[in-house]
């Protein structure tokens, strides 16, 4: 896999989320981490939906968008080749079917099914990263939060 974010100045876009975090995470790492938020978040956001919080499902919801945005924007499409685009094609359909969650017929169906969508890309991130297969293809954060909802 070449690296999408080679070159891109990610790693100082991720500084801050470093900061907050283990400083011994490396960039491969603080990616994971970043895709175990938009699952996390994406279910928080059911959850609130569900709960017919909508200003907090509003607010997950703007959590995903944000990370998904940076993570965009500091894509190396040059380095990163085809994996590059596929990523940048990943980011493009969550956003705007994050954008018109409200209008599918069964909101809680479409979280589910975006949930579903980013999943793997979560998984095959793990396994680059570690250099193996997640444990039942999750780490335990995940699959834990995975159960909740």
């Amino acid at each position: 896999m070449n690296n999408p974010y080679a070159n891109s100045g990610y790693a100082k876009a991720m500084t801050a989320y470093q900061n907050t975090q283990d400083e011994n995470l490396g960039p491969m790492e603080i990616i994971l981490e970043l895709y175990k938020g938009v699952i996390k978040f994406l279910r928080q956001a059911k959850s609130a939906y569900e709960a017919d919080d909508l200003e907090k499902m509003c607010y997950w919801v703007d959590r995903v968008q944000k990370i998904l945005e940076a993570l965009t924007a500091h894509l190396d499409m040059e380095q990163g080749g085809k994996d590059a685009e596929f990523l940048q094609e990943f980011y493009v359909v969550l956003i705007a079917r994050l954008g018109k969650v409200l209008d599918r017929p069964d909101t809680s169906k479409e979280f589910d099914q975006l949930i579903a969508y980013a999943m793997p890309v979560y998984e095959r991130w793990y396994e680059l990263t570690y250099d193996r297969v997640a444990p039942g293809k999750e780490d335990a954060d995940v699959k834990e939060s995975a159960h909740a909802n």
